[in-house]
């Protein structure tokens, strides 16, 4: 019974504009047949506002809108004739007429507002969620990725790769921040391209980014990871200075204990500085 009710609730939920209209259709050809046939001696106002009304009730494609609103018309004027006087029903038609014309005009405006109005929250919702300048995913979005992650009871150990890019100061005064940003475009490519696609990648501000690698298990496959980054930085050719030597020093923490980006992202800042301090260009793991 539990399982019969619940897949009841998933079908109402996967159908749930089909089942609004069949809703009002229920509700419309009531109010049609007590307008018609309960007052036979007078125009239907309440049915004709109804039909006004249409757009305040539905929110659909324009067509699907539009075909309902006339076909609720159309009926309503069969039954007016069947049940009605031919001149009280001749008002309900050049009523109905008029008001479904009006009604269709102010849907289809509204459902392009309507829709209009999601497009743009949808653009704005994925300027925050993917960095402007990279196409990686921001910090925030980041951090949310990798929270719901362990929020997840199947979830198993995660690894957090901390990359930052090495004397990208310097680059910056020695040829602008304008190719500084190139740099940061082409090495976040080069990030992208050395690791699987289902790996969460983030820039995390200026010129430090994250690859958090899910289900990770053995210290050998990050190494791999971290050192072909480190080669594929290191032989990257950079559009504006073929001749610019690049390097990288990474942070990774796989710590098997922790459930959180915080726990995660200490530990691995931590790496990314014992790294720099020495010889920079390599990788450093916290694995405990």
């Amino acid at each position: 019974m539990f399982l019969l009710c619940l897949w009841k609730k998933q079908w109402i939920l996967n159908h749930a504009i089909a089942v609004l209209y069949i809703y009002l259709a229920g509700i419309m050809v009531s109010m049609i047949i007590s307008g018609t046939y309960f007052y036979r001696d007078s125009a239907s106002a309440v049915m004709i506002g109804c039909i006004a009304c249409m757009p305040i009730l539905l929110f659909d494609k324009q067509w699907r809108f539009c075909l309902f609103d006339i076909s609720i018309c159309l009926l309503f004027i069969i039954f007016s004739f069947m049940a009605k006087d031919s001149s009280v029903a001749l008002i309900d038609c050049v009523n109905a007429f008029s008001f479904c014309f009006i009604s269709c005009l102010i849907g289809m405006y509204t459902i392009q507002l309507r829709f209009l109005d999601i497009r743009t929250k949808y653009m704005i919702l994925e300027q925050l969620e993917t960095d402007s300048l990279t196409g990686l995913m921001s910090r925030n979005a980041a951090i949310r990725e990798i929270e719901k992650y362990y929020r997840s009871p199947s979830s198993g150990i995660g690894a957090l790769f901390i990359i930052d890019i090495d004397h990208f100061k310097d680059i910056n005064d020695t040829y602008g921040h304008l190719e500084g940003d190139h740099i940061l475009i082409e090495v976040a490519h080069i990030i992208r391209d050395s690791f699987p696609e289902t790996d969460c990648k983030a820039r995390l501000g200026g010129d430090e980014f994250l690859v958090f690698m899910k289900n990770v298990e053995y210290t050998a496959r990050i190494q791999t990871y971290a050192e072909n980054l480190n080669r594929n930085v290191q032989e990257g050719s950079f559009s504006f200075n073929k001749n610019l030597h690049l390097t990288v020093s990474i942070g990774i923490s796989l710590c098997r204990e922790c459930t959180s980006f915080e726990e995660l992202y200490v530990q691995a800042d931590t790496m990314l500085y014992e790294v720099k301090n020495q010889n920079r260009n390599g990788y450093n793991i916290y694995d405990k």
